[in-house]
Parts: structure tokens; sequence; C-alpha cells
């Protein structure tokens, strides 16, 4: 009985005006009246040319394994080829097995000198801007290239004497 006319009371006191409460509308120095100076970009560091030297060294170390890798993986090819539907342990699988481990190897100098790229490539983005990046990007990118599709090779070759 005496519930009602306290809920009412309560619900009502939320509508009184509100006094000595400051306003959340906006004040004057709250509002933006310039738009903020741009902020200018740093100045890129200048050319660095004796990392543009070790990564041109490193890219054409990467570069120069690619012939020889071809060579060793047309000669590891035909040697598993010659493997297939051997029996694990004969004389062919050993030989497909031999062949396919011929290309481990080769597969150090460009994955190293990728190794070595990307080491410089993420030296510069964390560092600054340098007029060297896009070089080393591009030789980055070029090694890393070389180096995975002698790894899919020799991991796809690997595969075929498991079957």
């Amino acid at each position: 009985k005496w519930i009602a006319p306290m809920a009412s009371m309560a619900l009502l006191g939320g509508c009184a005006a509100a006094s000595g409460y400051p306003s959340l509308a906006k004040r004057p120095f709250e509002t933006i009246t310039q738009a903020p100076a741009s902020v200018p970009a740093p100045p890129a560091t200048p050319s660095n040319p004796e990392l543009l030297a070790q990564v041109s060294a490193q890219l054409a170390i990467a570069r120069a394994s690619q012939p020889r890798f071809d060579e060793q993986l047309s000669k590891s090819q035909a040697q598993v080829a010659a493997a297939a539907g051997a029996g694990e342990g004969s004389e062919r699988w050993i030989e497909g097995q031999l062949g396919a481990s011929r290309l481990e190897p080769l597969l150090a100098p460009a994955a190293n000198a990728a190794a070595t790229i990307a080491d410089a490539y993420r030296a510069l983005m964390l560092t600054s801007l340098s007029a060297d990046f896009p070089v080393v990007e591009a030789a980055y990118i070029e090694a890393t290239a070389i180096a995975e599709r002698q790894a899919q090779a020799s991991l796809q070759l690997a595969a075929r004497l498991s079957r």
C-alpha cells in the first residue's frame, strides 16, 4: 500500500530541474575554429651505398643459385621418376632419395641471401624513410621469390618419393 506512493516520488524526483550542475554542451573554447596544421613528413635519409652494395651482392647470389639448382632439379627429377613404384629400401628408391637430397645444399645460397636482404629490409622499415627503401624492397621480393620457388620444388620432389 505504501510502495506505490514511494515509487512515484522516486520517479518524479528524477524529473526535477537540475541546479548547480554544469551543462554538458560544448563550451566556446572546445569548438575547433581552425584546421590543425599539417605535420610535415620526416626527411628521407640519404642513400647508403654500403647497404645497397650488400643487398646487390646478396641478390646476385640468389640469382646465381638458380641455374645450378635447376640443373640439379632436372637430374633429381629423373632419379625420383625412376624410383616411382619401387619398394621402400630398394636400390631405385635409395637412388631417388639421394637425388632428392642433392637439392638440399643448393637451397642455402638463395635462402641465406633472402634472409640477409630481409634483415636490411626490416631495418629500413623500422628506422626511417630511406632513399634506398624501394631498391631494398624490390631485392627482398625477388630474392624471397627465388628461395621460395626452390624450396617448393624440393618439397614437391620429396613428396613424390613418399607416395
